[in-house]
């Protein structure tokens, strides 16, 4: 019975660590991502028990060293970046003083020979282990059942909210519309790069999105489309660059939401521009004024756990830390957006996040995988490749673009409280000269697919404007009366 609890105290010792970082960080995580962690924590606990084994010639001893030893190891980083917030010491003096702090409780350990004070010692570790790795499990399985719920979905449809309705007055949906720079129609990805990718159209329509299948913009340039989309209507062919600059940054369905007590976040992958919207509590978010910290580059619960622990000086080389910005803000960007539900949870008013990214205009900075790709794009040298080469390089990114907007859109209707209206869009379509596409119709040809809480797609077709699809949502969600403007 003595030696279990020994080894019980080595094993809780080397799993709660690992176990309590999992719980707190569940709902990102797959359970899956546990088990190499703890049996690696179980292998190091038993390397440490067995040479404390031999060093101190007793099991109790020697499970109540390995113990303290394991603590130490995992709260490590916890511990210094404490020290270092009060006091400015550097990693290696911090680490020979916790060294030193962990010799001078083994000494302590070894000189105490009795036998009842070392089970005591015992009885004051396993008990507080052993109910926190309890309670934690506790948490972990609901949570777990949860997540296997919703994961049955994942190549199904998302589950529709009957009780909210369009036109209700007292249900304002959160917002997302999502503007991808240049993406390709499922059409000219045919026609262009004779590649099927009716399973990103077949996805989104499971996730319950309308697809306009054949959908145009009458713009083949961001500066007069995006102006268009947000004041619901087509710009004047005569207004000058200063004036759609006006019309953007006095838009109107920006003014109207923040009158309809929406909480506005814009992101503009582009530049930081000086845009205002005549909003006084905006949330910006822009390239150049956006400092995103480096990629990682191993399972991100493995390196949660390495800058924790003892070995937290190494994860510096777990970080990918490529320079080129378009990589990085792109990154950024999507991972921001496939995290704002929950980052917005707690919002005492209906949120709207408008997001012009890009991406996949080039630079080409992705590969299919989403690991950086070097080429002349990347500093924006692009009218010197032949367009065959651009196309292979706009291929690339589109499909890891694609991919995770299908992320996305799963994760905000997985995780908003309550459903959301999201529109995928492009500004325009896919140009000779950033992607070597030919056929003036591939520039007008855009995506636009429409997820609309209350399943009612009804005043959708094949080939809606994305100007028309705007109007739509204000009529079905807000009680306006837009007439439908032409589609080319």
């Amino acid at each position: 019975m003595l030696r279990f609890r020994s080894y019980l105290l080595v094993v809780l010792a080397a799993v709660y660590p690992v176990q309590a970082l999992y719980t707190h960080n569940v709902q990102e995580l797959d359970l899956s991502q546990l088990l190499m962690p703890v049996i690696a924590s179980l292998a190091m606990a038993a390397l440490v028990f067995a040479a404390w084994r031999v060093f101190a010639a007793k099991t109790r001893l020697a499970s109540l060293l390995s113990a303290v030893f394991m603590l130490f190891f995992w709260y490590y980083g916890v511990i210094k970046d404490a020290v270092a917030s009060v006091l400015p010491l550097g990693n290696l003096v911090i680490m020979l003083f916790f060294i030193s702090i962990y010799a001078l409780i083994a000494f302590g350990m070894l000189k105490i020979r009795n036998p009842v004070a070392q089970e005591k010692m015992t009885t004051i570790l396993i008990v507080p282990l052993g109910l926190l790795v309890l309670f934690n499990l506790i948490t972990l399985i609901p949570a777990e059942m949860k997540k296997h719920r919703l994961s049955q979905n994942r190549e199904g449809a998302v589950h529709v909210h009957e009780e909210a309705h369009a036109g209700d007055s007292g249900y304002q949906p959160d917002i997302y519309i999502l503007v991808f720079d240049e993406f390709a129609s499922i059409p000219t990805m045919e026609d262009q790069w004779d590649y099927d990718h009716t399973y990103f159209m077949n996805r989104l329509q499971d996730m319950g999105f309308f697809f306009a299948k054949d959908s145009k913009t009458r713009y083949t340039n961001t500066l007069r489309s995006l102006p268009s989309l947000m004041n619901l209507t087509y710009m004047d062919p005569d207004l000058s660059a200063a004036e759609l600059y006006s019309r953007y940054d006095n838009n109107f369905l920006m003014n109207f939401l923040d009158r309809a007590g929406y909480e506005i976040h814009f992101i503009d992958g582009w530049g930081s521009f000086e845009y205002s919207f005549g909003i006084t509590d905006i949330n910006f978010y822009c390239m150049y004024n956006t400092d995103p910290e480096d990629e990682v580059i191993m399972d991100a619960f493995l390196y949660l756990l390495l800058h924790r622990s003892l070995l937290s000086p190494l994860s510096s080389f777990f970080r990918d830390d490529t320079s080129n910005l378009y990589y990085r803000v792109n990154n950024y960007f999507l991972n921001l957006i496939e995290d704002f539900p929950e980052t917005t949870r707690q919002n005492e008013h209906p949120t709207f996040l408008y997001a012009h990214l890009m991406t996949p205009h080039l630079p080409f900075v992705f590969d299919r995988h989403g690991d950086f790709m070097e080429n002349p794009t990347n500093h924006w040298e692009y009218e010197s490749i032949d367009n065959e080469t651009k196309k292979e390089l706009y291929l690339e990114q589109y499909l890891y673009i694609s991919d995770r907007i299908l992320d996305i859109t799963y994760n905000i209707l997985n995780s908003s409280d309550d459903p959301p209206v999201i529109v995928l869009l492009s500004d325009h379509g896919v140009r000779e000269q950033s992607s070597g596409a030919t056929g003036a119709e591939h520039s007008h040809r855009v995506l636009n697919a429409i997820y609309f809480p209350d399943g009612d797609h009804s005043k959708l077709y094949d080939s809606i404007a994305p100007v028309n699809t705007m109007r739509v949502m204000m009529n079905q969600f807000f009680d306006q009366d837009y007439s439908m403007l032409d589609d080319t």
